[in-house]
């Protein structure tokens, strides 16, 4: 019988500390349910957060780590349709992708299109969404306006300055390190600007006099 390799925990605390290895039989599908093996799963700031109990949604204990992952199709239930051995499919972040194999029901499955690396599409269904909604579901913005974010160099804030870019929107970007200002700056980023140098005392002339119409703040909690 085959078996899953399993990241796990049992209580909430520093990952080093809580984290523990197991090998589970892993059961056959039934008849709605993919059998997977993973093939990348990505390490995000949220999974520590859910490992420490710090995050605001919690699974119920014990509970496979991770968010965010791809895999590839091993078997198929007796009723699946749609679906082949070999495809690459997402899996569903209320599983747990720290594991080697795995069975879900199809359902909860998203395909992953040909020609995109497993590490990048590993990657591709939490951080940039997010950017997304909050670049085009807060404000109607439209080319030209200027956005601020903090953090601008987290996965998410990559992201923003990249989608910012591809739609015509101008980034004001703060970050801690001086040494972040090039590499923001060759994403696409309008602005790099260092916390604590008091930039936003004249804020107006890195903007031409423009407004900032969206404020983007990913560590005020």
């Amino acid at each position: 019988m085959l078996e899953s390799y399993q990241l796990f925990h049992s209580s909430y605390g520093q990952a080093a500390e809580v984290l523990q290895t197991r090998n589970v039989p892993l059961k056959a599908p039934a008849a709605d349910e993919l059998q997977v093996r993973m093939l990348a799963a990505a390490i995000h700031p949220s999974d520590l957060g859910m490992l420490a109990g710090s995050y605001g949604q919690l699974r119920s204990l014990p509970a496979v780590a991770g968010r965010e992952g791809v895999g590839v199709i091993e078997a198929l239930g007796s009723e699946v349709d749609g679906w082949q051995v070999g495809q690459r499919v997402r899996i569903p972040d209320t599983i747990g992708c720290w594991q080697s194999r795995l069975t879900f029901p199809a359902a909860g499955a998203e395909r992953i299109p040909e020609g995109i690396r497993s590490e990048q599409a590993a990657l591709a269904f939490i951080n940039p969404p997010t950017a997304y909604c909050l670049l085009k579901k807060i404000l109607p913005l439209k080319a030209g306006d200027w956005v601020l974010q903090n953090a601008s160099n987290s996965a998410v804030g990559i992201a923003v300055i990249q989608l910012a870019n591809a739609f015509g929107f101008k980034t004001l970007n703060s970050v801690r390190r001086p040494e972040l200002i090039a590499p923001l700056t060759a994403l696409g980023a309008d602005q790099v600007v260092l916390e604590g140098s008091g930039w936003h005392q004249a804020a107006a002339d890195y903007t031409q006099g423009a407004p900032i119409r969206l404020a983007l703040n990913s560590v005020g909690g």
